[in-house]
């Protein structure tokens, strides 16, 4: 946590108040949303309608015909393993973007305007919006010089 400013404004809670709230659980701590689980990327590539389509005609060929006729499954099987190299490939350098972007909010407490993440912002805080914030949790505007969101 660092300090950005003393500037004039609402004192903001006390550092008790914070501890209570956060005791009460009364912070902003969201569930942890990721991208896709490596399950979840599988099944969604392996359990398509063109690979039900072609895997009965696979069954079909190879109960009635010759064995060869049925190598037009290769194309399922190299389209579902592309679809899942390039989808964990994603998942991947999404997850690595993530960890490094971690955004920061300004909050008024004990009277001083401090930097915090945003799952230790709680109830009543008063956040301090910047130009290019992010508004980190449902609010209710205190002041406002002039306000787009």
């Amino acid at each position: 946590m660092s300090v950005a400013s003393t500037a004039v404004g609402p004192p903001g809670l006390s550092t008790q108040e914070v501890a209570d709230r956060i005791a009460a659980g009364s912070a902003n701590v969201q569930p942890n949303r990721t991208s896709r689980t490596y399950a979840s990327i599988v099944r969604s590539n392996v359990l398509t309608r063109f690979n039900l389509i072609i895997s009965v005609l696979t069954v079909v060929v190879l109960a009635v015909g010759h064995p060869a006729d049925a190598l037009f499954a290769g194309v399922m099987i190299v389209n579902t393993a592309m679809g899942i190299v390039q989808e964990v490939r994603a998942k991947r350098t999404l997850d690595r973007v993530r960890l490094l972007v971690v955004p920061v909010v300004a909050v008024r407490r004990g009277g001083r305007t401090v930097e915090v993440r945003p799952e230790d912002v709680v109830l009543d805080d008063v956040l301090v919006l910047r130009v290019g914030d992010q508004v980190a949790v449902d609010a209710e505007i205190v002041s406002c010089d002039s306000l787009e969101v």
